[in-house]
């Protein structure tokens, strides 16, 4: 990590809750790491993602969790686990969160022209993959084929990423008619798929909100706007960091 000079840290194995223990732990092969002795001895990224199980537990026995080990050793904000996650899914999820960086993010900036904080994008990431997920149980072979499954998604994601406040009511609408269904029936449904999807089992800590994602083109009108060669000075955010795919470190 000291050698590490990216923006992005994603841990991808194992963790170890401490519902019983006092310190919750990563397990790297067969060593447990305890966190919290790293303070002062490793340099962090701003941005640390955790997919792993129990980083953070809803039945945890002390406040010295892995993810708020994490905060405790300078990351700024960290995506933690309050459950235990799916190998298989947890990968996906890392996966399409490395697309959304690498390919969302960009077109984002362009299209509205202002700065993105980290809250904006690991919440949108987080309600498409609840997404996806009522989509993938609900709307089966019998309702008709795959691109009506197709469409729903879509609808889904282009609502989560436009900022439309009633997403979910219209997804749970769009659920309700593929199905042939009323809408308090496919509430129901929802609400199942719910109590056992992946997307409510990450919660972001510490303050995702003061890192800024940001792009030459914004930057360059920042300088011109605040006009440095007259001597003003430009107002910067706590962190703001460029689009780059190799200042993401995975371990």
């Amino acid at each position: 990590m000291n050698e590490f000079d990216g923006h992005i840290m994603i841990f991808d194995g194992h963790g170890v809750d401490n519902s019983r223990e006092p310190v919750g732990k990563l397990l790297i092969g067969k060593d447990e790491v305890d966190v919290w002795e790293l303070r002062g001895r490793v340099r962090m990224p701003p941005i640390a993602i955790l997919s792993a199980c129990d980083t953070h537990g809803l039945d945890a026995s002390s406040q010295a969790t892995v993810g708020n080990g994490f905060l405790a050793i300078g990351v700024r904000t960290v995506l933690a686990t309050l459950l235990p996650v799916g190998g298989i899914s947890s990968a996906i999820f890392i996966a399409r969160l490395l697309h959304r960086i690498a390919d969302f993010l960009p077109a984002a900036l362009k299209a509205n022209e202002r700065t993105l904080d980290w809250t904006e994008v690991m919440s949108g990431m987080l309600r498409m993959l609840l997404a996806s997920e009522i989509v993938g149980e609900l709307v089966a072979a019998e309702h008709g084929d795959f691109s009506n499954r197709e469409s729903i998604q879509m609808k889904a994601n282009m609502d989560i990423n436009s900022g439309e406040e009633r997403w979910f009511e219209n997804l749970v609408q769009n659920v309700a008619e593929i199905r042939n269904e009323t809408v308090e029936a496919a509430t129901n449904h929802v609400q199942r798929v719910i109590a056992h999807s992946e997307a409510v089992r990450y919660v972001q800590l510490g303050n995702p909100e003061t890192i800024k994602v940001s792009s030459e083109e914004i930057r360059a009108d920042v300088m011109r706007e605040y006009d440095i060669a007259n001597g003003r000075q430009v107002a910067r955010s706590p962190w703001v960091f460029r689009l780059h795919r190799s200042r993401i470190h995975r371990r």
